[in-house]
């Protein structure tokens, strides 16, 4: 009996997973907007130091908002890669804290 409930856990928590969920969007944030402006170089490609950057901003955000921020709009400014191949992205957030 043991083993096939532990069998039958891996499939439970994959039906689960697969289940949709629902995101509650704030429709009205009276909040002003806020910007913060980052760079990420290590990378070596231009895709991967973006995707960097907009995680880093984002969690710049949302300890800044008190785990709350409502909005966030990344901007790719720009992307370069030197010599040796290490890549640095520039971009801007636009947040809003809620």
């Amino acid at each position: 009996m043991k083993r096939l409930v532990l069998l039958a856990l891996p499939a439970l928590l994959v039906t689960f997973a697969l289940m949709p969920a629902s995101v509650g969007a704030q429709s009205t944030c009276s909040c002003p907007w806020q910007v913060v402006q980052g760079d990420n170089s290590g990378s070596t490609d231009c895709a991967t130091a973006q995707r960097f950057n907009e995680n880093n901003l984002k969690s710049y955000a949302y300890w800044s908002c008190g785990h709350t921020p409502c909005t966030t709009v990344y901007t790719h400014l720009s992307c370069s890669i030197d010599g040796s191949g290490t890549a640095t992205e520039t971009g801007l957030l636009n947040y809003k804290c809620c």
